[in-house]
């Protein structure tokens, strides 16, 4: 199968989480937009293409074209925008067409949704410029991701094993369902059958980042969901998101997000 993507240009990024609606039931874009879901599904309709897109699929739609969307379950997702860094009255031109993206290699695009879900909020702090180079990257990759897997044999395709070590997967698994709650390390690692040192340096080499920095992730993407979708106090916050205290959560927000948790609610509440 041929496929034909644009060369991005990337222009912005954006995350969002567990939306139960889409605040316009259709729109048209300026730029060539990415849909990459996380979790969930939503119903489309661009041109005369139409469809559902959940995990491991993505929605691509052309500049200037309606996008007609309609949210199935909560969805997760990360919206992407691009110039086509072709010009487009060569005889090369990227055709103006809506694409669905399905991947196969679903651990490598877990991968990066994870790296592209750490840049959204970094994008508008002190961090900023080095994120949008890695977030444009990884557009990139994702785009590059989906070709080189359209263009392999169709026998390469289902031979394709995505399931990597079910010991790691379970371990991924068991972070995500816990990070909120209390869960050591040397727990996990003790249902798993190895030493706290052996699950961090499996899972560091597997996913690029280890299970408490795994925890982490997740715990201030909570955090910074509620403090712009909620009017909780940092405490409550901080309660919520498995931290000892409002000040703990202060501290470490602003280490690693690169602004206050005032400052941030105060910028992205919408």
């Amino acid at each position: 199968m041929n496929i034909i993507l644009p060369d991005p240009d990337f222009v912005d990024h954006t995350y969002w989480e567990n939306k139960t609606q889409f605040q316009l039931a259709s729109d048209r874009y300026e730029y060539w937009v990415l849909f990459a879901v996380e979790k969930g599904g939503f119903r489309f309709k661009i041109g005369s293409l139409s469809g559902s897109a959940q995990f491991s699929e993505a929605v691509l739609c052309p500049p200037g074209v309606k996008f007609n969307r309609e949210v199935l379950d909560p969805v997760t997702f990360h919206f992407l925008s691009f110039k086509a860094a072709k010009t487009l009255n060569r005889s090369d031109t990227i055709p103006l067409s809506p694409l669905k993206l399905t991947f196969s290699d679903k651990q490598r695009l877990l991968n990066t949704l994870f790296q592209l879900r750490n840049c959204a909020a970094a994008n508008a702090t002190a961090k900023e410029k080095i994120c949008q180079k890695w977030s444009a990257h990884l557009l990139s990759d994702l785009l590059m991701q989906f070709a080189w897997e359209n263009s392999q044999p169709a026998h390469a395709q289902s031979n394709r094993d995505d399931s990597g070590d079910p010991l790691l997967r379970t371990a991924r698994l068991r972070i995500e369902e816990t990070a909120l709650r209390q869960l050591s390390l040397g727990e996990l690692a003790s249902e798993l059958g190895m030493s706290p040192v052996q699950l961090t340096r499996r899972f560091k080499a597997r996913y690029g980042l280890s299970p408490s920095a795994l925890q982490q992730s997740i715990r201030l993407q909570k955090a910074r969901t509620l403090l712009t979708e909620t009017s909780f106090t940092l405490e409550e916050i901080a309660e919520e998101c498995g931290y000892e205290s409002g000040f703990y959560l202060s501290r470490l927000f602003k280490k690693q997000v690169g602004t206050s948790p005032s400052e941030y609610r105060s910028r992205f509440r919408i």
